[in-house]
């Protein structure tokens, strides 16, 4: 299972995982994106979870609209959605 992210989603993935677990493999080859390969099914939904949660609490302005952090978290949410729902 693999997803391709922007640096600035990968920037947010960096910030939310433990770094001690290792929930995927990244290959920096391309310089407009990064390649995350995830070693299982359960990996990738325990980042879809931690995103989610990260989109709750971070992700919406005062009026309820996706902030910067939100549209990040939405955009790596619909690309794990993708994969997971295959």
């Amino acid at each position: 299972m693999t997803i391709k992210v922007s640096k600035d989603e990968l920037q947010l993935i960096e910030q939310i995982v433990d770094v001690k677990q290792q929930f995927y493999i990244a290959d920096h080859s391309s310089e407009q994106f990064v390649k995350l390969s995830f070693q299982s099914l359960d990996r990738a939904l325990e980042l879809d979870d931690l995103v989610k949660v990260k989109l709750q609490t971070e992700g919406f302005d005062e009026k309820y609209k996706p902030n910067e952090v939100g549209r990040i978290c939405e955009s790596i949410i619909d690309k794990l959605h993708n994969i997971l729902n295959q």
